[in-house]
């Protein structure tokens, strides 16, 4: 049994190993992984699509035999989801004499580590496992020799909980509609056992009663309402912040991949539009290079978007590497 805890700033310490290197040259004393991060997001944001506005991910007619994902977010097991434009999606032609059903979906899958769209021919059966997950996005009906699709064919299961449903938060939401029918069915279970002997002034006394109870209930009624419009705004917030936490992230901690370095007079530059002099550089030499990176010993820098990179002595042999950029 161990604590944890996250997610806090991490400092250099001089007598941590280099990942990289294997020496005690110094690394960070805080470095968490993606497991950790989708871990945390799946403790408040919930599996679906993101409800507003309403038509993220939706799932429309496209040109010919093909449908279209618009635009939009996704979640499913902590993991995020993004399409930033309409999507289209070729369908297979129906070559038998009967309809098919096909299942438009999100698969996340831990394998691959992504999350992508995918046609399922034929198959509707989603797959929900700790390593494959499926959110089904709509069922399309392909009519036998059909060369286009109509919004008719198309079935909406966004919001179909079993299917894929909407992002939910932390608090879940009590419908008042569901909670005062209740209240109704037991006052008149109550009122069905003692209106034959209300007579007299026990019928004046008791409809005053009732009349208060009536006004409380009104009262209770305004009271919940208002939490729950609370909980909606803290709920819609608390979605805002996750993902403008998942977007800086992305943007604030990013690869660059693998490239040959190029020197003149012992240095190299890379341009990066996101790169601050402020921003953390690590470099990772290729295994092939590694060593004439260390005999030319290398030194990193930043500027506004720039990395400099400055050896002591100008290389005689080719040098690759990929950066990991931290943008402070």
């Amino acid at each position: 049994m161990a604590e944890t805890s996250g997610f806090f700033q991490a400092m250099w310490d001089d007598s941590l190993k280099n990942p990289t290197t294997e020496e005690y040259t110094g690394w960070w004393d805080r470095d968490y992984t993606a497991n950790q991060f989708m871990k945390y997001f799946s403790l408040f944001v919930g599996n679906g699509v993101f409800v507003s506005p309403t038509n993220q991910l939706k799932v429309i007619p496209g040109t010919g035999l093909s449908v279209i994902i618009t635009e939009g977010w996704g979640f499913i097991n902590g993991a995020w989801y993004h399409n930033d434009s309409n999507l289209e999606v070729p369908l297979v032609t129906n070559g038998t004499s009967n309809n098919r059903v096909d299942s438009i979906r999100l698969r996340y899958s831990e394998s691959s580590r992504s999350i992508s769209s995918a046609v399922f021919t034929g198959d509707t059966n989603l797959v929900r496992g700790e390593t494959i997950y499926d959110l089904e996005l709509a069922e399309v009906i392909v009519i036998p020799g059909s060369v286009t699709i109509s919004a008719s064919n198309i079935t909406d299961t966004r919001t179909n909980e079993n299917k894929c449903g909407f992002v939910k938060g932390l608090v879940e939401v009590i419908s008042t509609e569901d909670l005062f029918s209740q209240f109704e069915s037991l006052f008149n279970d109550w009122f069905s056992t003692v209106k034959g002997q209300v007579t007299g002034d026990l019928a004046i006394r008791l409809q005053a009663e009732f009349e208060e109870l009536n006004q409380n209930v009104v009262l209770y009624q305004q009271n919940v309402e208002t939490q729950i419009e609370g909980y909606n705004t803290n709920y819609q917030q608390t979605l805002n912040e996750s993902k403008s936490l998942i977007e800086n992230y992305v943007y604030n901690d990013y690869v660059i991949p693998e490239q040959q370095l190029t020197f003149v007079e012992n240095v190299c530059t890379v341009e990066d539009s996101k790169v601050t002099a402020n921003s953390l550089i690590d470099v990772y030499f290729t295994a092939d290079t590694i060593q004439e990176a260390e005999d030319c010993k290398i030194y990193v820098d930043s500027s506004d978007g720039l990395i400099t990179l400055t050896a002591e002595t100008q290389p005689s042999k080719t040098i690759k590497a990929l950066m990991r950029v931290r943008v402070l």
